[in-house]
């Protein structure tokens, strides 16, 4: 989902303890900037800079961690301020600044028709997310912790002369037992593997769902985005079209889950 997930201020960076060396590779940036980015599937600013073999034996603070910074993420949002950008139908995009980033943050708030498990299916097809999330050009499930839990990498096209965004995402969904909701975290974790000739990885990034059911076959959606897209992309240009990613995306959602 483009879930590369970083959920702002309330300083709820999560920069764990992490058993690994650092790779001497250099990203390589952009040369012009990008005339569109975006890619999904939130907001609490969630950091957490790598996860390989030897952070396994941190799973478990990971875990509790991941889980705190996502409820720490919602008390900041609502600290914010949002400005509406764009109203059409029943999607509804606001945008707000994020603390010591040029790029700003992306909520969406819709009701759509469909259920929980309609949206769990559609959500955990992991290599279907290209033909919904914008601009994904290739999504796949690279760790599966549990049924609620894995790591997935996606490819984001960007058009030339610019290079694809890639990430790697950890995602985790948190179901009610009473169905009265799902709550979704997700964060980048942009070392987990070695960054891939040609293309960007996006150095930071995390979303967050908060989904209720409003009454039967209904579902109303909070999702908030926040990333940095790594390379030399300005700030203004990124900024100036960071409503279309969001919007489309939930466009087409709609449409999955009516399939």
């Amino acid at each position: 989902m483009p879930f590369s997930f970083t959920p702002g201020r309330a300083k709820q960076n999560c920069s764990l303890p992490v058993l690994r060396k650092r790779s001497s590779r250099k990203l390589t940036n952009d040369r012009v900037p990008a005339a569109q980015y975006h890619a999904l599937p939130g907001g609490c600013r969630i950091i957490c800079t790598g996860f390989n073999q030897g952070f396994m034996t941190h799973r478990r603070i990971y875990r509790l961690l991941l889980f705190f910074c996502f409820f720490l993420a919602g008390t900041a949002y609502g600290q914010k301020e949002w400005s509406l950008v764009k109203n059409i139908d029943w999607i509804r995009v606001f945008e707000s600044d994020m603390d010591q980033s040029v790029y700003k943050r992306i909520k969406v708030e819709c009701t759509i028709n469909g259920t929980f498990d309609k949206l769990l299916q559609v959500l955990n097809n992991v290599e279907n997310h290209k033909t919904w999330i914008y601009n994904t050009k290739r999504s796949y499930i690279l760790k599966r912790v549990s049924a609620t839990e894995y790591f997935y990498y996606t490819e984001t096209f960007l058009p030339w002369p610019l290079q694809n965004r890639d990430a790697i995402v950890h995602i985790r969904f948190i179901r009610d037992s009473q169905d009265r909701f799902l709550k979704i975290a997700a964060v980048g974790v942009p070392d987990y593997l070695p960054a891939v000739n040609g293309k960007v990885r996006v150095p930071r990034s995390a979303n967050s769902w908060l989904v209720t059911a409003p009454e039967p076959g209904k579902l109303h959606i909070e999702y908030v985005f926040e990333a940095d897209p790594g390379g030399s992309l300005p700030g203004w240009l990124v900024n100036a079209l960071v409503d279309k990613g969001p919007f489309e995306s939930f466009r087409k959602l709609s449409e999955q889950l009516n399939k």
